[in-house]
């Protein structure tokens, strides 16, 4: 990255309708389950995505091949 992570974090929370949501139990549990590559942050946002019934969006290819939750983008 060309900046701190803290900085970039706060320029992205910056950013109206954007939040950083918890990383709980359901969450955490629902990701060991996952039947995706072994990323440990990628499977807290699909688990994330899937937690809250929603569509996930993201350019990451090996999400969108995962074809574990709906992605957009």
């Amino acid at each position: 990255m060309q900046m701190p992570i803290a900085e970039w974090a706060n320029r992205l929370l910056a950013i109206p309708r954007v939040a950083a949501l918890p990383l709980d139990a359901n969450v955490a549990l629902r990701a060991d389950t996952l039947a995706m590559h072994p990323d440990p942050a990628d499977r807290f946002i699909v688990a994330t995505a899937i937690e809250l019934r929603s569509r996930l969006v993201t350019k990451d290819a090996a999400i969108r091949r995962s074809r574990t939750v709906e992605t957009i983008w």
